[in-house]
């Protein structure tokens, strides 16, 4: 916390404002809020302690002013209309550039606390007089996924920081907080858009794919074939690597950083975007130069034949039912042309809207520009794009999108330079139209069935395999055939020395216990650990500035010493 691990800060019997920044690689944390004796750190000893979450840090500051009296005692936390900005003197009004305001304060005693969040919160310290209080989290150690309490792997990383109520009240300073506000009518409405029609909706996918190594590899896709702000397809590049692997006509299923935008946005539309997240993490996706609100969370609801929501490509012609949704293989081109494991959508199915009070911990009424979208649901966030030009989406764990899960939106006419290649003629008269063709049923579509072979299905109104290749029957080698990448061999197979081999017949080199100093090594072609902390995550990177609610012009430094 603020360069320091486990700190602590003497605090005086009064209201504190609280401005929290997860600043993590990876880690999302769940806050809760402990009262124990004095110098003591067993959270057994303690009890839960309350809280206010006020708002965050995204929309319209210059309406969003705080106003305190100091001609007397009372101190109210409110809103004001528009204000050119600056201080008056007399009664004080501080134009805050930094904070949102909530459309009401929410009184919890958890908060999910995601890689890129911000938070503004009030703590009542004044019934723990000689007391400590500690932020405990119970996020746990592994990748999230929703579950609280979350697994806890090493010892001491569920204490963030401590407060030490011990500092004498100083009455010079009133302290009637009244923990209630009202927003403006004209500003409300900016919380979340929620009364402008969305002009466009979008669906986008969250998958886990794997590089040309076998690693897992975080990336983001479109669910339907992309399009431009005029209706046109936006297609795959025409090259003879994208043409070999079947990668011809419109864009669809996951996409790297280099490739062709697929988000293409009128300038001033307002729209909705539907994020299914078909990975086994959450995970916190912020957009640029936009704030948004939650609209709402959905189950995506599964094809019955489908393991964890995947059919792989040699049990789509036996296992698909047709009762939901599921994803499945396709190729993914890599910066440098090699070949990584991406994943389709098919049969995209939502299920039934789910009830806030169902996540009461994910705190959301206010403007944000992190989300978290959980694992196995459809998060909708509205946002207004009045803010030409070109501009990044990514998921907030900094592994993540720095390993291809961070995709560009462009607001505008879409520039040459990110466009694909140009969209395959089709001959109507056709019998049997290729991959990119338009189509009704997968009887418009070419199909070729065969031992390690894939079709074409009618997918999303083009004909699509939805699978491995767009119209090219792909061969998934065997055991001892040659290879470049993991994802030529068939499943349960590495390449190793040019040929696909088995799993279980690698063995690697010098098989001794590794130097516990030193990362172990990676098979060559199998899932490294990069789902796995390291010692430095086991360190909470999580940065907190304070300022008391009373004084908004009064910044506390924290003075900070170990427990």
């Amino acid at each position: 916390v603020n360069g320091k691990i486990w700190p602590k800060v003497d605090v005086e019997p009064r209201n504190y404002r609280l401005r929290l920044l997860n600043g993590c690689d990876s880690r999302f944390m769940v806050l809760e809020l402990f009262a124990v004796p004095l110098g003591q750190t067993d959270f057994s000893n303690g009890s839960k302690v309350p809280f206010l979450v006020i708002g965050g840090d995204q929309g319209p500051a210059s309406q969003l002013v705080h106003h305190v009296s100091l001609s007397g005692n009372h101190y109210p936390f409110k809103i004001e209309g528009h204000v050119d900005g600056g201080h008056r003197r007399g009664d004080l009004t501080i134009l805050d550039s930094c904070a949102t305001l909530a459309s009401q304060q929410t009184n919890t005693d958890i908060l999910v606390f995601e890689p890129a969040g911000r938070y503004d919160i009030i703590v009542d310290f004044s019934s723990y007089a000689d007391q400590r209080l500690i932020f405990k989290n119970t996020g746990g150690d592994e990748p999230f996924g929703g579950d609280i309490p979350g697994p806890q792997a090493f010892a001491h990383t569920d204490k963030v920081m401590a407060f030490d109520v011990t500092l004498p009240f100083d009455s010079s300073r009133p302290d009637t907080f009244k923990p209630s506000f009202d927003l403006p009518a004209e500003v409300a409405r900016q919380v979340g858009h929620g009364d402008v029609e969305a002009t466009n909706r979008r669906r986008l996918g969250l998958f886990e794919g794997h590089d040309n190594q076998g690693r897992l590899q975080p990336l983001l896709g479109t669910i339907d074939p992309a399009e431009d702000i005029n209706g046109d397809p936006i297609c795959w590049p025409n090259d003879e690597k994208h043409e070999a692997l079947g990668l011809v006509g419109p864009m669809v299923g996951t996409a790297t950083w280099h490739g062709p935008t697929t988000e293409n946005i009128k300038l001033g539309a307002v729209e909705e975007w539907e994020i299914w997240n078909v990975s086994a993490d959450a995970h916190p996706i912020h957009l640029h130069m936009v704030h948004f609100g939650l609209v709402s969370r959905k189950e995506i609801v599964f094809d019955s034949g489908a393991v964890e929501g995947e059919i792989e490509p040699e049990d789509l012609e036996t296992a698909v039912v047709g009762d939901g949704t599921y994803y499945t293989d396709m190729p993914l081109v890599m910066h440098d042309g090699s070949l990584g494991e991406g994943y389709r959508v098919v049969n995209p199915t939502a299920g039934a809207e789910l009830s806030e009070e169902d996540f009461p911990e994910y705190i959301n009424n206010f403007p944000r520009d992190v989300v978290v979208a959980l694992p196995g649901q459809i998060t909708t966030i509205k946002a207004h794009f009045d803010k030409p030009g070109r501009f990044n989406w990514h998921c907030h764990i900094l592994a993540h999108e720095d390993h291809e899960m961070m995709r560009i939106f462009h607001v505008g006419d879409l520039p040459a330079d990110q466009r694909g290649g140009e969209c395959p003629m089709v001959d109507e008269t056709d019998g049997d139209p290729p991959a990119g063709a338009s189509c009704k049923s997968d009887a418009d579509c070419c199909f070729v069935s065969s031992p390690n072979r894939l079709g074409v299905t009618c997918a999303n109104r083009y004909c699509d395999t939805s699978v491995l290749a767009f119209g090219v029957c792909v061969h998934k080698k065997e055991a001892g055939e040659s290879c470049t990448s993991i994802n030529e061999c068939m499943s349960e197979m590495l390449c190793t020395e040019g040929k696909c081999s088995p799993k279980a017949d690698y063995i690697p080199e010098d098989p001794v216990d590794p130097d516990p100093s030193t990362p172990s090594p990676t098979p060559p072609g199998a899932t490294s650990g990069a789902r796995r902390f390291g010692p430095i995550d086991a360190v909470f990177f999580f940065t907190l500035l304070c300022s008391v609610a009373i004084l908004p012009n009064l910044n506390l430094m924290l003075v900070t010493v170990p427990w």
